[in-house]
Formats: C-alpha cells, sequence, structure tokens
C-alpha cells in the first residue's frame, strides 16, 4: 500500500500522557529522566498526522525536533552526553510503569540499565539499519498459531514516541478479527473478495505460488517479488470510471491481504465455506480510517495471546497489555492497541513496536554495540 502523499489524520485515546519530571546524574554513570503520568478523561484525544512519502518514518508518529526552540542545540555537535563525560557507556534504556496506580511513568537512563526495572537476561538483536533503531523481525502469532505473513522475515523498529504497536493492515485486520475488534467496513475489500475470492482459494489449493497470484488474476502485476498496481481499469473502476489511482492500488493490496489470509486458514484445515466466511469477515475488520478499533472491555479473559518473535525468541502481549482501557464501570471504553501501517519493499512490512510493546519489555539501545535488548519488564 506505501504511504501516500496525502495527510491522513489518526485519533489515539490514551489513559494518560507522560511527560519529563526530574532528571539527575548518578555516581554510576548514568543519566536519568523520570517520566510522570499526566492522567486524560475518555473523551479527550490526541491527534497524530502522518504524511508525505518523503517523511523520515519516526516522523509518521511524533512531530520533529526543532533545534530552533532548543537553548542548548549546537549545530557542531559538540553537545555529546558520552563526550561530556555525562554518562560512562553508549547506551539508554526505557522502562515505562504500566501500574495504573502510580503517578510515575517510568524512567529514560542514558549510559546504562537500572537492575530494578527488568527481570532477567536481554535479548540482543543488531541494528540493520541505522537511524531508526531498525531490526529484523519473525513471525507474528496470535493464540500461538503463525500469521504466515513474517514467515520470510520483516523488519521493525521500537520506538517510545509511537503509543500503540503499529503493523501491515494484513495482520492487523486478522488481530483485530481475533479479538473482537470492529473497525470500518473496506468496500474496496470486500468487493475483490466478492469477485476474486474463490479463485484466489482455487489457485492457492493448486498451488500455485502465492505472491504471483494477484497478477495472474489481473488485479496487480508481478514485478519479480510481489504484486504491484497496474494502474489500469479495476473491478471497482468498471462501476466508477472517475475512481482515482489510490482506489485502484487498495484493489491490489486487498488482493494480497486476502492471500495470505486464506493461506493462514489453508494452514489450519478449515473448510472452504469457513475460509470464504472468514475472509469476507476479514474485510469487516479492516482498521477503520481513524486507526481507532474497539473492543469489548468485559470480553477481555477470552481474547488470545498476540506474539512476536525476535532473535528466535517469541515476546508474548497478554490482552491487558494490549488493550487501552479508559475509565472505570460501565463507561469504560477499551480499544485495540494495534494500529496499522503499510510501508512498501525495500523498506517494509514493517512493524513499529511502540509502548503497548516497550510497557511490557524494558528495552535497551546499545549504539555503542549497535542492537538492540529487550527483556521483561519489572
Amino acid at each position: 500500500m506505501g504511504v501516500h502523499s496525502r495527510t491522513i489524520a489518526v485519533s489515539l485515546f490514551m489513559s494518560f500522557l507522560l511527560f519529563c519530571s526530574a532528571s539527575s546524574k548518578r555516581n554510576d554513570g548514568t543519566f536519568r529522566i523520570g517520566l510522570k503520568k499526566i492522567k486524560l478523561d475518555p473523551n479527550n484525544r490526541l491527534a497524530t498526522r502522518f504524511g508525505s512519502k518523503q517523511e523520515e518514518l519516526s516522523c509518521y508518529f511524533h512531530t520533529k525536533y526543532k533545534s530552533s526552540r532548543s537553548s542548548t542545540y549546537k549545530k557542531s555537535g559538540t553537545y555529546n552526553m558520552l563526550k561530556q563525560g555525562l554518562i560512562k557507556k553508549p547506551v539508554f534504556s526505557f522502562w515505562l510503569n504500566r501500574d495504573p496506580e502510580s503517578e510515575e511513568g517510568g524512567e529514560l537512563v542514558f549510559g546504562g540499565v537500572d537492575p530494578k526495572h527488568f527481570k532477567g537476561e536481554h535479548l540482543y538483536v543488531p541494528v540493520t539499519q541505522r537511524g531508526y533503531w531498525q531490526f529484523d523481525m519473525g513471525e507474528v502469532l496470535i493464540a500461538g498459531k503463525s500469521t504466515g505473513y513474517c514467515e520470510s522475515g520483516c523488519s521493525a523498529v521500537a520506538d517510545s514516541g509511537t503509543s500503540l504497536l503499529a503493523g501491515p493492515t494484513t495482520v492487523i485486520a486478522m488481530i483485530n478479527k481475533a479479538i473482537g475488534a470492529s473497525g470500518a467496513v473496506s468496500q474496496q475489500c470486500k468487493t475483490v473478495v466478492d469477485h476474486y475470492g474463490q479463485t484466489i482459494l482455487d489457485l492457492l489449493l493448486a498451488e500455485t505460488q502465492p505472491k504471483k497470484i494477484c497478477s495472474q488474476i489481473g488485479v496487480c502485476i508481478f514485478d519479480g517479488t510481489r504484486g504491484v498496481s497496474m494502474g489500469i481499469e479495476s473491478v471497482v473502476d468498471m462501476e466508477n470510471t472517475k475512481s482515482p489511482r489510490g482506489l485502484r492500488d487498495a484493489g491490489c493490496v486487498a488482493c494480497e491481504m486476502a492471500v495470505v489470509w486464506i493461506q493462514s486458514q489453508l494452514k489450519q484445515n478449515m473448510t472452504q465455506e469457513r475460509i470464504v466466511n472468514y475472509i469476507n469477515d476479514m474485510c469487516e475488520r479492516m482498521p477503520s480510517p481513524n486507526g481507532e478499533s474497539a473492543v469489548d472491555c468485559s470480553q477481555l479473559s477470552k481474547m488470545p495471546t498476540v506474539s512476536f518473535t525476535i532473535g528466535g525468541k517469541v515476546f508474548d502481549l497478554t490482552p491487558e497489555e494490549y488493550v487501552l482501557k479508559i475509565g472505570v464501570g460501565p463507561v469504560a471504553q477499551c480499544i485495540s492497541g494495534f494500529t496499522a501501517i503499510d510501508i512498501a519493499p525495500p523498506r517494509g512490512p514493517l512493524w513499529i513496536l511502540g509502548d503497548t510493546f516497550m510497557g511490557r519489555y524494558h528495552t535497551v539501545f546499545d549504539f555503542g554495540n549497535e542492537q538492540v535488548g529487550f527483556a521483561e519488564a519489572a
């Protein structure tokens, strides 16, 4: 799908904001910044805007740094904590406090880690792209079962500036279905499924190469690695000749999603009837345009664990950890902690492991060894 040049508004419900409450230099060679929570009522929203494809990934979810507003910024880059002796090690780490009763939001530690912030040992993976702290990620699991999307590998970024956990729409829709989240109906998705769902199923049963199916049925063009938009009339264009290019692109993407969804069901030995019903339901679970997908607060105990494979280890998230709950009692609201973002190859598919993930797993950014580490947060 890629990131289009138009600006997209994403409203994020949050039960609290984090801001710096205090900072201190320690004798152990670390410099620490405490984080404190600001509670919001359920009617407050934060609007984040992300847009042009020329912008860097880190700018999709939070505002850019403005050096003109800083009294300490120096263009020469001489302000460096390590060189100034403020810290001993080229490392910084995040601990986000998920205790709802505590005002302490967490702590950012420059120069090392605080052993009280995590349990056990960190698992480290090498950074594959500097600047983004990007690393390789393996399969995504729902209730222990593979989604099939990242079997050949995906890329991921750990980002404390992203409140939710963002990933490809294909998998986010699968997660939303599994947890009962409801989003906006995608008419383009339903159109593709109605016209080509059975054909895609038949081709997969005939062991046609999955990446070539959408080009074979005429929805995409195969570029050697994946399907790309044909830029010609699709089924929807036949019904609306004034359909914009973006809608044609969406048809190709919807077809590729359907292929992944059907593959996942075939692996579970589902009947053809159940598979067709499943992919139609998946279209109903497409994330809503503003990124929010609501879930039933009373059903948390019935929701599955969602897991991410990093460095060969599986990192679980329970419903209590990936669902954002705002308010208490009968007026409480719950939303899915997952949101969709589609980054086209070669930079994607990309996952952004935001606060939803980092709240469960203490995260270390080791720029001396160019690696990222994760351990269970204390």
